[in-house]
């Protein structure tokens, strides 16, 4: 009884507690452990992948309340971020591009991020400066209508001729067309060898996307299950 009464007691107290005290403390707590988990990744011996556990504590530093990409999705990320020879595109922002900027922004390769909301933008960009994260070209990139989708208006003057890796999470599942931009727009950017990790592959808007890209690009592709839905790996031909 006087353990339940403890814990009464307690929920009492921690509900006269302003909703804002709370919400700082959480802020602050977030912080922590990303500054935590960013550490540990730069800590890892160069060509080493970071574990599970580490991807979830930057995960849970970072804090996107359910629209970070997922682990098994992360981990392919960053995989790849450890061994791309060239430059990378990132279709959206977040988690990913710190992923990015810490393992192969490190190694000296640009990445750049092409990102529509303001407030993101702004969130990512003042995290990248915070920690110092290197080779990221964070570009606010408003969607532009191209007639039969909605997709980035990237800098094509300023970019590189042609990209390696290519991070496609982005422009949300609602915008018009979905993801299919990405080759009508950036075709001559994309070459034989160029790899396209593109998440949310089971849903009918991305599967439509991957068959009117095959018509346009010759690609082969596989298919890997995670915990809600897949993703797929793409390799031009």
């Amino acid at each position: 009884m006087e353990k339940r009464s403890d814990l009464n007691s307690f929920a009492a107290l921690k509900r006269l507690v302003p909703r804002e005290i709370k919400e700082g403390i959480k802020r602050r707590l977030q912080e922590r452990r990303l500054s935590s988990a960013i550490q540990g990744m730069r800590h890892l011996p160069a060509g080493a992948s970071p574990s599970v556990a580490l991807l979830e504590r930057l995960e849970s530093g970072w804090s996107n309340e359910g629209m970070a990409a997922q682990l098994r999705f992360l981990e392919e990320v960053a995989q790849h971020a450890l061994t791309t020879p060239g430059p990378i595109l990132e279709c959206g922002s977040g988690l990913t591009t710190l992923i990015l900027a810490l393992l192969a922004g490190r190694r000296g390769v640009d990445v750049w991020t092409l990102e529509h909301f303001p407030d993101w933008h702004a969130r990512v960009a003042n995290t990248l400066a915070r920690y110092d994260l290197p080779h990221v070209n964070n570009v606010l990139a408003p969607l532009k209508d191209y007639g039969d989708f909605c997709w980035y208006e990237p800098p094509l003057e300023q970019l590189p001729k042609e990209f390696a890796l290519v991070v496609c999470d982005g422009p949300p599942g609602t915008t018009k067309g979905g993801r299919v931009g990405l080759v009508p727009v950036l075709k001559s950017y994309l070459s034989p060898g160029t790899i396209i990790l593109f998440d949310d592959a089971h849903r009918d808007e991305e599967a439509r996307t991957m068959a009117l890209w095959a018509k346009t690009i010759r690609f082969d592709s596989v298919l890997y299950d995670q915990m809600r839905g897949q993703f797929a790996v793409l390799k031009i031909k």
